[in-house]
């Protein structure tokens, strides 16, 4: 069986996102607990020769003693968050260039030489007016690793950190191999990690099938991965077709 040639839009390295200036780039590479995303891949063309593999789960990281302690940090607040470190600390962020920008990340070195803590810029507040996940680029951005976030600014919903670094993590595959995201997060404390890990497995089913063309995607495909996403939550689906839908 032949497989049809994919639209040029979607046999670019990434694809739609939507996130605050990331206009025509993904969210990133790591996706959904292999649970959703998968089962949905699994309806979306299991018997495509070009099937989605390597998905990686968009799940947070287990905690562990060695993650990386990451703090959040605004324009406003560098300068106290600068007066806490030591001086070759300080210094190495000012040779970086670091000032807190939105999106702007950078890793301060350990004793030993390994990565010793993260820094994520926040933006300014017209930033944050403008746009949302203003950290969620430090998924992309950092090296591979397991971070927490150890401070953030009064006010910053962890919530929206958690879950901006979750939809980084997104890939779409079925064309074209993608590199997972290799900065895992530990969920915040006091965030519900469940809820925030099921919204990013839906957006992440939901990219799927929009990202899908219509020549791998028709109806008996959708109404699989209906069938495939009610199955794992114990739910009915009912199909109209053929002449039925005359009498509805």
């Amino acid at each position: 069986q032949s497989v049809p040639t994919p639209p040029l839009w979607l046999r670019q390295p990434r694809v739609f996102s939507g996130l605050p200036g990331k206009c025509c780039s993904s969210y990133g590479s790591g996706a959904p607990p292999a649970s959703t995303l998968q089962s949905g891949h699994r309806a979306l063309g299991s018997s495509h020769p070009q099937a989605p593999r390597n998905v990686m789960p968009a799940a947070f990281a287990p905690a562990t003693v060695n993650a990386i302690p990451t703090s959040l940090v605004t324009p406003e607040g560098l300068p106290t968050l600068m007066r806490g470190l030591a001086l070759p600390a300080r210094t190495w962020l000012e040779a970086q260039g670091f000032g807190a920008k939105a999106g702007q990340c950078v890793t301060l070195p350990s004793s030993e030489g390994t990565i010793g803590a993260a820094i994520v810029g926040l933006g300014d507040a017209n930033d944050q007016r403008r746009g949302r996940f203003l950290a969620a680029s430090a998924a992309s951005r950092l090296p591979a690793g397991i971070y927490r976030i150890a401070e953030a600014p009064p006010g910053t919903s962890l919530d929206e950190v958690a879950l901006g670094w979750l939809l980084e993590s997104y890939r779409f595959d079925r064309y074209r191999s993608q590199s997972p995201v290799k900065a895992q997060l530990v969920a915040p404390d006091g965030i519900d990690a469940t809820r925030i890990s099921a919204i990013a497995e839906g957006e992440a089913l939901t990219r799927d099938l929009i990202n899908t063309p219509a020549s791998d995607l028709g109806p008996a495909d959708v109404e699989a991965a209906a069938r495939t996403l009610a199955e794992r939550f114990g739910a009915t689906v009912d199909v109209t077709t053929g002449d039925a839908l005359i009498g509805d």
